[in-house]
């Protein structure tokens, strides 16, 4: 729909079944402004002609078992209400991503190579997805994007991961009519930051944004079994507390593909590749 009948639409309550939803009923009115500044920030970045589209993924929460997904194992893991959000609009170039407070990001998808200038960086993730979606035979496109989150740096709820599988739903929902399932989605977006953005994370982080809710997951197989979780943390007494230290894993790559190592190293004392052996 057009930005005026959108913003019409979230500011007078059309969204809130879907906001409480997401984001719980004491959150409804300032989703309705978050939502309605992000459209506007869209229209003064790429002007309000055409159909905009509202996307969103969340960040996730490890609750037990962080890095386990590098050996197979197991881990209890969920989304949370921080999320990253994006008014859309599809076009026939390349992709345009503004994302508040940061410089434009323009990728021209007709080169799906990596960039080994692009390393470490958001244009790397937006490649990459895209490519994996090309290998894979599905649709891509272009397509102007204007985000804005809450999912906080530094925080441990995976601000990356929820941005790929951001990236990924935009592809799906605009070429695709959103046939991609989330286990597929997670992994073009692990895909992505493996190979272009050059971090070998495991599965977990994009595998919690991407199912949503409170889920375990076992990664003892290529196909790993997630179970949906039925748990009220609040009715046993409960919180998930979210410190936002302000730190940056961009300059701890190298240790963080270390653990991965590491571990592998106590399996193997054991005879075993991996820990869930």
């Amino acid at each position: 729909m057009s930005a005026q009948i959108l913003l019409e639409k979230i500011r007078s309550g059309g969204y809130d079944t879907a906001f409480a939803a997401l984001y719980g009923e004491a959150q409804v009115l300032a989703q309705r402004d978050r939502y309605a500044a992000a459209v506007e920030g869209f229209v003064d970045t790429f002007g309000g002609e055409g159909d905009l589209y509202l996307f969103s993924a969340p960040g996730r929460t490890e609750i037990g078992g962080n890095h386990t997904d590098h050996n197979y194992g197991r881990v209890l893991a969920g989304s949370v209400n921080l999320d990253v959000i994006a008014v859309v609009r599809p076009t026939q170039g390349g992709i345009r991503m503004q994302s508040e407070g940061y410089p434009i990001i323009e990728v021209d998808i007709t080169e799906l190579l990596p960039v080994e200038e692009e390393k470490n960086g958001s244009a790397s993730l937006i490649r990459g997805t895209a490519a994996r979606f090309a290998d894979l035979d599905y649709a891509i496109g272009g397509f102007d994007a204007y985000a804005t989150s809450n999912v906080l740096k530094g925080s441990g709820l995976s601000s990356s991961a929820a941005f790929e599988i951001l990236i990924a739903a935009i592809l799906d929902g605009l070429y695709n009519g959103f046939v991609i399932d989330f286990k597929t989605a997670a992994k073009i977006s692990q895909y992505a930051e493996n190979v272009y953005f050059g971090k070998p994370s495991g599965l977990l982080d994009q595998m919690a944004s991407s199912a949503g809710g409170l889920v375990t997951v076992d990664f003892r197989n290529d196909d790993p079994e997630v179970r949906a979780m039925n748990f009220d943390f609040a009715k046993y007494g409960y919180s998930l507390v979210v410190v936002a230290t302000g730190g940056s894993h961009a300059d701890l790559t190298d240790e963080y593909a270390a653990v991965p190592g590491e571990i592998k190293a106590v399996a193997a004392h054991f005879g075993k590749e991996v820990l869930t052996q």
